[in-house]
């Protein structure tokens, strides 16, 4: 049988690049950690990750087994939330879920507000794939999430008026990297690097700013974080996300800038949706503060 904290450690070696990063986090020795590792790799009879001096890379098969870990994982995590929830009553409890940073755009400033207001209300707030925050919006086991894209469903509140910036990171050393004031024309001869696991794929905004009658973009998506997209920054290449975040463990030959068009940064919107009917009072505490702060709500039926 494969123990769900075995899982835990895979996915947060993949992660930290380390056994040693992934030992940290559990508050266990790295010895321990490896031995589950491999323990999990003989039971699969696969190896899940590649070893070298400069840490761990997750093998062909590790990227596949790692994807069916995070569901498993946010599944016990969805189930564990659930039976305290019905334990505690939910009035006593929101359970929060989100993409990409929560406090880029001034959501983690509205949560806190809402803890100073009522310190009675218990928040659980996790990072996921939009794909399964909007499962668990559905299926109940999320009161709110908060989404980059506005996409209205039937029996679905949303409010709007958050954002996040479109960010380049780059080689100290590139043409670019002197410039405060970024515009994506100071861009347009640059070979691009995208996450497949970002909250937005970027590719589409990338084409829609630099592509011409003479000109296509190159822009190459890799199956990272993110904040590892700083390895595959060099010479002319640029990295580019939407989740407010810079690289992983940033390096001192790299500089971060957000990206302006004509009228400033370059921001996609970000949105709170909850189901129509959720009776949670504290839900329903911090759905007003947000119309107050915001000024602003549509309901989806």
């Amino acid at each position: 049988m494969i123990e769900i904290h075995a899982l835990r450690y895979a996915l947060a070696a993949a992660e930290t690049g380390s056994f040693s990063g992934a030992a940290l986090q559990f508050g266990i020795k790295q010895s321990t950690l490896a031995r589950h590792m491999q323990h999990l790799e003989d039971r699969l009879g696969q190896s899940l990750f590649r070893r070298s001096t400069r840490g761990i890379v997750p093998t062909l098969v590790g990227e596949r087994m790692l994807q069916r870990a995070r569901l498993i994982v946010a599944d016990v995590d969805a189930l564990d939330a659930e039976a305290r929830s019905l334990a505690r009553g939910d009035d006593g409890l929101l359970r929060i879920g989100f993409d990409g940073s929560l406090e880029e755009g001034g959501f983690a400033s509205l949560l806190r507000d809402f803890s100073a207001r009522r310190p009675d209300v218990e928040i659980e707030a996790r990072e996921a794939p939009r794909a399964i925050l909007w499962r668990d919006l559905e299926r109940g086991t999320l009161d709110l999430i908060l989404v980059t894209g506005e996409t209205a469903r039937p029996g679905i509140g949303t409010i709007s008026g958050w954002s996040t910036t479109v960010t380049a990171v780059m080689s100290a050393d590139h043409p670019a990297a002197s410039i405060d004031q970024l515009f994506w024309s100071d861009l347009r001869d640059c070979s691009f690097v995208v996450s497949k696991a970002a909250s937005v794929d970027v590719g589409p905004i990338i084409t829609s700013r630099l592509a011409g009658p003479n000109h296509q973009p190159a822009i190459n998506r890799q199956s990272v974080r993110p904040d590892e997209l700083s390895a595959f920054v060099r010479g002319r290449h640029v990295a580019v996300s939407t989740d407010g975040i810079g690289p992983r463990g940033a390096r001192g030959d790299l500089v971060i800038r957000p990206i302006h068009d004509a009228f400033g940064p370059t921001r996609i919107a970000r949105a709170a949706h909850w189901r129509d009917g959720d009776d949670n009072a504290a839900l329903g505490d911090l759905l007003a503060m947000a119309r107050t702060r915001l000024g602003q709500v549509t309901t989806a039926r």
